[in-house]
């Protein structure tokens, strides 16, 4: 049994075996591996693995990604975790605390702060990490009217080439946690998703329609235009919209609600209960209401 820090780039079948193990607590997260792969930005070239391997099995993995965020104001690199798995056969025997530690030892020389996100936040209480409590955010504010609005389809070169451009200028979100110009977890994440995108404000926004309203999950643009008009870009059409975001960076009324940890209908993830963000090291936004936006939740 090996525990080591890996390569996709020494290993090419590496990849293959860490998507086999991860399919077993995640069914269907080689999705995202496609979607990476589709946005021209595959797992390979953003995780850095940590492993414990046997023979031509991955038995225990744990991945580190870089993660450009701001955090009250103040840009800085984060580590983050991710992909954090063990086959069920080798459960309890010690391979999780190997590699979780090689981890840490390596991050340690790289990064002040490590996030992650988890289902079981006592699995990393004893390495340091600790769960920050997430907001959601909801406002009444009407849309105004976007004539040029159009969904986004990032299987077209020329979309797929304005997408990147918007991630490489874009301008975080919330001062109070927002993200910079990253694309591994975006493009695992929302290169599936319905994103709309007006060539006037030079604008994309990722949302998702709800029965009142809407739920908004990202703003990707050099400048970020008034709230009414992302509501506009999303198409809404209710009276009701919820942030998944700190939304400080726009004026307006916006009433902060303790996200849903049972996985209710207003859930990040309905129906996904307990999903909370964890972090190690400083973080000067502890006591704000924020929320770490869905794009760099991989």
């Amino acid at each position: 049994m090996g525990l080591h820090q890996a390569s996709y780039q020494d290993d090419p079948t590496l990849c293959d075996r860490v998507f086999e193990l991860l399919e077993l607590p995640f069914p269907g997260v080689s999705a995202g591996r496609r979607q990476g792969e589709g946005f021209g930005v595959p797992w390979e070239r953003c995780s850095t693995p940590f492993v414990a391997r046997e023979e031509n099995r991955v038995s225990c993995h744990v991945g580190l990604l870089e993660v450009p965020i701001r955090v009250l104001g103040r840009d800085l690199v984060a580590g983050g975790v991710h992909g954090v798995a063990t086959h069920p056969e080798r459960r309890r025997q010690g391979l999780f605390r190997g590699v979780m530690s090689e981890l840490l030892v390596h991050a340690g020389t790289r990064f002040d702060t490590l996030f992650l996100t988890a289902l079981h936040p006592e699995y990393f209480a004893d390495f340091g990490f600790r769960v920050v409590p997430e907001f959601v955010h909801r406002t009444g504010c009407l849309p105004t009217r976007v004539s040029d609005s159009r969904p986004l389809d990032l299987g077209s070169p020329a979309d797929l080439a304005l997408m990147h451009r918007l991630l490489d200028t874009r301008s975080p979100i919330s001062d109070y946690l927002g993200v910079g110009s990253e694309k591994g977890c975006f493009g695992f994440v929302e290169f599936g998703s319905t994103i709309r995108y007006s060539p006037g404000l030079d604008a994309a926004v990722i949302a998702a329609p709800t029965e009142r309203g809407v739920r908004i999950y990202d703003v990707v643009a050099p400048t970020l235009p008034a709230f009414p008009e992302v509501l506009g870009i999303a198409g809404s059409e209710g009276s009701e919209a919820i942030c998944y975001f700190a939304p400080d960076r726009f004026a307006g009324s916006f009433r902060p609600e303790p996200h849903d940890l049972t996985g209710g209908p207003d859930a990040l993830e309905p129906g996904t209960a307990g999903w909370v963000m964890m972090v190690r090291g400083p973080f000067r936004c502890d006591g704000f209401p924020v929320m770490l936006p869905r794009p760099a939740r991989c």
